[in-house]
């Protein structure tokens, strides 16, 4: 009984083995994927707003546009941070970013100045 046994193993060890000369299966390749460069002006925000201390989360400096969005400046001139003033800004969206703030969308300012 053993020596049937020894020839079923190695008869099954052997067509488990496959052919000697199948060549192994090629690995799948990404290919890289092109796109067009983003134009950086497409993400561009421009208007007026106006300054509001935003007393949540310790506080802090936000821009109300006139079309009533909200925006969360990663940094304002200290003098800017004057509740209630007018200003005429560029900015560009910074949707990587996150803050504790949950308030407005998050945006780096690129040309900001007081109007009339």
């Amino acid at each position: 009984m053993k020596p049937l046994l020894f020839v079923f193993l190695i008869i099954g060890l052997a067509a488990c083995a496959g052919a000697p000369d199948a060549s192994p299966i090629p690995a799948i390749q990404e290919s890289p994927v092109m796109t067009e460069p983003a134009d950086p002006s497409e993400d561009l925000i421009q208007g007026l707003a106006t300054v509001r201390y935003q007393d949540l989360e310790g506080g802090f400096w936000g821009l109300i546009a006139d079309d009533g969005q909200k925006y969360d400046p990663l940094v304002l001139d200290e003098a800017l941070q004057v509740d209630g003033l007018r200003v005429r800004f560029s900015a560009r969206p910074d949707p990587d970013r996150m803050s504790t703030h949950m308030w407005g969308q998050i945006v780096e300012i690129l040309e900001i100045e007081a109007v009339d």
